[in-house]
């Protein structure tokens, strides 16, 4: 159990960002950042539960330059055009060369920062780490996959669509009725026309029983992610397959207000300035 009493606090460093990444170079140290808002609930509780834990301000003290940022304050402005930061508190982590190397976001107690910051610093010691190994090594049974892919995702990690293939790869589309190809189905697979999301659109009501909210969420990613990609690839096709896709879960009278505002949306990423 970690130990708040005489806790010693996360230090945070006053500057700039680029005095920050000096100070950095020349501690030969990584950097944390608390990118946050000042009226931010969760962001609050970080400073109350998290931050003047012992062990992390320990920890984070000893191997990071820690740096607190308003991201509505003209420093925090700046530094979004190069760091886009779209919710609070999101926690950024770069190495001794100023490269990216991990981002996280939402309120986090001490245990799992702690955590997920020796991760970062020992990464040879990481369950991430230990699961690549062994997937290089030839490890592809579905469990180790399932295991592999979690890790990926709690760690906030891009799953390799090639380890996901070979997790779905001899899985029947029927098997969405038990819980792990549904975690990994509700977590990975957006395609609009595969089999596995025809047995989603086929079964949604059994599902939605089983699985509640998580089933009528994965509506709304589907939905969701496929008006990015359609955006991105300017694809007004790919955005007619979303349009029929989502008519199956809408009442008919709601039919033509949903579909304008899946073009609003499109129209919205599309008109971006670059």
């Amino acid at each position: 159990m970690m130990n708040s009493s005489y806790a010693v606090p996360i230090d945070f460093q006053k500057g700039t960002w680029v005095e920050i990444q000096a100070k950095a170079k020349k501690e030969k140290k990584k950097i944390f950042i608390d990118a946050f808002a000042t009226w931010c609930g969760p962001c609050k509780k970080m400073d109350a539960n998290t931050f003047s834990n012992n062990e992390v301000g320990e920890f984070f003290n000893k191997h990071f330059v820690c740096y607190k940022l308003d991201m509505e304050s003209p420093e925090g402005r700046k530094f979004g055009m190069q760091y886009p930061v779209g919710s609070y508190p999101t926690f950024l982590f770069f190495d001794e060369k100023i490269n990216k190397i991990a981002e996280f976001k939402g309120y986090r107690d001490a245990v799992n920062f702690l955590a997920i910051a020796k991760d970062i610093v020992f990464p040879e010691q990481s369950a991430i780490y230990i699961l690549n190994k062994d997937y290089q090594s030839g490890k592809r049974d579905k469990k180790f996959l399932y295991k592999f892919l979690m890790a990926k995702n709690d760690a906030n990690q891009p799953a390799d669509p090639k380890i996901i293939g070979e997790y779905f790869q001899g899985i029947p589309a029927d098997s969405l009725i038990s819980s792990e190809p549904f975690i990994m189905f509700y977590l990975f697979h957006d395609s609009l026309e595969s089999a596995y999301t025809n047995y989603f659109i086929k079964n949604y009501q059994s599902l939605l029983a089983i699985y509640g909210n998580y089933a009528a969420g994965k509506v709304d990613n589907l939905i969701n992610n496929n008006i990015q990609i359609a955006a991105k690839n300017k694809d007004r096709t790919h955005l007619d397959k979303i349009k029929k896709f989502a008519l199956q879960f809408v009442e008919k009278e709601r039919a033509e207000e949903f579909n304008l505002q899946i073009e609003n949306i499109y129209l919205q990423l599309t008109s971006k300035p670059k």
